[in-house]
């Protein structure tokens, strides 16, 4: 009798302890419902094809997000590259906010797909920015820029222009 006590404890223990582990995963899921993801796909005829993905929105300040790159090397020579994700501020500013940088080399037929982590500074200001990926490649640069919304709240659809000369000059050629 008692061994059955004991079981019948062992299972509720047990069944407790599940119910708090789905209790905290479901409290971790939301942080991504509700976000409106992008996707942007590069093809140029020198050779890159490029695929980027992640949210446009849902960004706080001081805190950290990751973004997907797709990088392919369909081209018929070896790809010397660089990748860089900044933030811009809507023109007439021309700041630019490094978030991530990397060089890689490509042979021919090769390719990479990773996570690219960044940290937005603490001190970002509310509103839309341009979220912007810089690609180095064979034929020239590649420049892509998603208005993204910091902060809470819907921003209007961005109208303005994004100073993706600065983006070039804070992410030269490799």
């Amino acid at each position: 009798m008692l061994r059955k006590h004991l079981v019948h404890i062992l299972c509720a223990f047990t069944l407790l302890g599940l119910l708090a582990a789905c209790a905290q995963s479901d409290s971790i899921a939301p942080a991504t419902e509700g976000r409106h993801p992008f996707r942007v796909d590069m093809v140029r005829g020198e050779g890159a094809e490029v695929s980027w993905q992640g949210y446009d929105d849902g960004y706080q300040p001081g805190t950290a997000e990751t973004m997907h790159l797709d990088i392919k090397n369909s081209a018929g020579q070896t790809w010397e590259g660089r990748f860089c994700v900044l933030l811009l501020e809507p023109v007439p500013s021309l700041a630019v906010i490094p978030l991530a940088e990397q060089e890689f080399s490509l042979e021919s037929d090769g390719g990479f797909s990773q996570d690219v982590r960044v940290d937005l500074p603490a001190d970002l200001e509310l509103g839309i920015h341009g979220l912007a990926v810089v690609i180095h490649q064979p034929g020239g640069p590649i420049v892509e820029v998603i208005p993204v919304q910091v902060g809470g709240g819907e921003g209007e659809p961005f109208q303005g222009d994004w100073p993706t000369e600065a983006a070039l000059d804070t992410c030269p050629a490799p």
